[in-house]
């Protein structure tokens, strides 16, 4: 979706994340039609009456099944007597031949059906029969992204495919912990994986299916889109409770940046992109020169991880960042390598003192930043230029902060009077994970033909119709 297409109305979003978010019906009410009442018959003879609005469309009535039966849409057929009704998404009851007083047979089926589809610069692939190709809707140097509509329900999914997927062991690596990521979190505003479609027998490439989403943060913000302070506040509040929930479970981002925070029209965010996240209290892991505009100051400098521990702190660093660039409409602190990344820390928070900056444990590091002389206005002056409310400003003052140890937590940065107007009891006690995620087991699958298996037991467990995993 083009960043141009995308209109963030304020006060047109809920507090409420919908799962997962319908094609909304822009009809007025006032042209719907009456209600009509219809009998669901399933195949054990138990029949269930229902009413619903004969304007409705055949995605509402599937969507109302789903809900009424707790059976999944994509494995119910519905028949009028003999014929199954498959009439699209967008066709009303009546289009469907669905009356007043009708009875429809309800059937759930065991496994859904595919077919092999051509994607684009990719090659075939096993997709259920009820997606239809919209578009390649982008790549990066890792995925492929495709568009598609659930011709049942008319919600749009991203397929996302990897070519030679197992060529390289770290990257394998990568792949199989973002698909394990993905289907143990369970919090609204990461990104929910759909499903692993079945491979072929010697496959070598990975497609997954995720929710789709309008589009990326960063692309938001270098569009015209106005963001106000309610804009800014709920887009953050989002992203801390996703934050917070990963590092209830152990994990770390490490990689934050408005290209990973996902937005659709409504303002909902989703957290994407796991490839290179990290264990709490992780000691050894080769951190690069990634993402540096957003990376915190401790993730440059300290080269001991026993002594300082990996924490969610470097998370909250990034979403200050973020924050302030909502604001700002650019990069808080853009650099073009590690060293003027430092400098501009430095510039932007003034000297840190001898307490502030114990933790760097490397000599050569700590003599570079106690020799930087650079001018500054002070350690509290930047965030006066954003124009942003008091409480903002608070929060940037208490994320942004040079010394690791003395920076907010996401969870603590949740309960400042910037959220007061989202902030929800409820809310919290979603926020955190159910159980850790078990590093251990994710540190056992090290080899391509550990991780090859790890990925087709995971197509078996979702799919055992298809194939046995190899032993």
């Amino acid at each position: 979706m083009d960043s141009d297409e995308l209109k963030l109305a304020a006060g047109s979003y809920s507090r409420r994340v919908a799962e997962p978010e319908a094609e909304e019906d822009q009809s007025p009410p006032s042209i719907r039609g009456r209600d009509i009442t219809l009998t669901l018959r399933l195949l054990s003879g138990r029949e269930v009456h229902i009413s619903i609005n004969e304007d409705a469309t055949m995605a509402e009535l599937r969507r109302y099944i789903e809900k009424t039966l707790a059976l999944p849409a994509h494995l119910t057929r519905l028949y009028l007597g003999q014929d199954q009704v498959n009439s699209g998404y967008d066709s009303t009851l009546a289009q469907a031949g669905i009356e007043d007083e009708g009875v429809l047979t309800v059937v759930s089926v065991a496994s859904e059906e595919f077919e092999e589809v051509t994607l684009e610069g990719f090659g075939q692939q096993l997709l259920p029969a009820r997606l239809r190709k919209v578009k390649l809707s982008g790549a990066c140097a890792f995925w492929r992204h495709y568009t598609f509509r659930d011709a049942l329900l008319g919600d749009k999914i991203s397929i996302r495919c990897v070519k030679q997927a197992f060529s390289d062991e770290e990257w394998a690596g990568n792949l199989v912990k973002e698909i394990y990521l993905l289907q143990h979190f369970k919090h609204e505003n990461i990104l929910k994986l759909l499903d692993v479609p079945p491979a072929f027998e010697d496959f070598n490439d990975i497609c997954i299916m995720v929710e789709h989403m309008d589009i990326d943060l960063a692309s938001v913000l270098r569009s015209s889109q106005e963001l106000t302070e309610e804009h800014c506040q709920y887009l953050t509040y989002q992203i801390l409770r996703a934050l917070s929930y990963m590092h209830s479970a152990g994990v770390i981002h490490h990689q934050l940046k408005p290209r990973v925070v996902m937005v659709n029209k409504n303002c909902h965010v989703k957290l994407t992109d796991f490839l290179d996240a990290l264990p709490a209290n992780a000691v050894h892991f080769d951190d690069g020169d990634h993402n540096r505009w957003y990376r915190a100051p401790e993730l440059i400098l300290n080269q001991d991880w026993t002594a300082l521990k990996l924490s969610g702190a470097c998370d909250a660093w990034s979403v200050g960042c973020i924050l302030a660039e909502m604001y700002r409409r650019k990069p808080l602190l853009p650099s073009r390598d590690a060293i003027t990344h430092v400098q501009s820390i430095l510039k932007l928070l003034g000297a840190p003192r001898e307490e502030e900056r114990e933790w760097v444990t490397n000599q050569k590091a700590r003599d570079f930043v106690a020799g930087c002389t650079l001018p500054t206005s002070g350690p509290d002056a930047w965030t006066a230029s954003l124009g942003a409310s008091e409480a903002a400003q608070d929060l940037l003052r208490r994320l942004v902060v040079f010394d690791p140890r003395r920076r907010c937590t996401c969870q603590e940065a949740l309960q400042e009077s910037y959220f007061q107007d989202w902030s929800d009891p409820e809310e919290r006690q979603l926020d955190r994970s159910a159980e850790p995620v078990d590093w251990a087991h994710l540190e056992s699958v090290t080899s391509r033909d550990k991780q090859r298996q790890y990925v087709r037991q995971e197509c078996h467990r979702r799919h055992p119709e298809f194939f046995e995993p190899k032993t």
